[in-house]
């Protein structure tokens, strides 16, 4: 799925740059064409992210009532999203202690992301 959103990113960045420069030269109705065009392979790469993202949750976290919780492979966004998720569902489950791996980074340009974004949510959190 991450490789259809990719597909739908390229398509949708080279339709906002279509709209821009129909926008500077003064065609608005072109513009706005190519700004519909772009917007739409927008809502089909969040589309295709999110697909990924569940798969990719759903396999490393095979049963959900775990206090694990892996969120390798998954974009911050998500991540914290699904951590979220599941810190709630182990709440109502009246488990007080959970587990939680994000990786070291390596994936990720200059330095990690999740596992500072991971903390600075549970810290928010309490």
């Amino acid at each position: 799925y991450r490789t259809k959103a990719t597909e739908h990113y390229r398509m949708r960045s080279g339709y906002l740059q279509r709209a821009r420069e129909a926008y500077l030269r003064g065609k608005y109705s072109m513009a706005k064409r190519f700004s519909l065009l772009g917007q739409g392979h927008n809502a089909e790469m969040a589309k295709y992210h999110r697909m990924a993202a569940e798969e990719i949750f759903a396999a490393r976290n095979q049963s959900r009532y775990q206090a694990i919780i892996d969120l390798h492979g998954l974009h911050t966004d998500e991540a914290i999203e699904f951590l979220d998720t599941h810190l709630w569902r182990l709440h109502d489950e009246g488990k007080t202690r959970a587990f939680v791996f994000s990786g070291a980074g390596r994936h990720s340009i200059g330095r990690a992301k999740l596992l500072p974004a991971v903390i600075d949510y549970l810290e928010a959190e309490g």
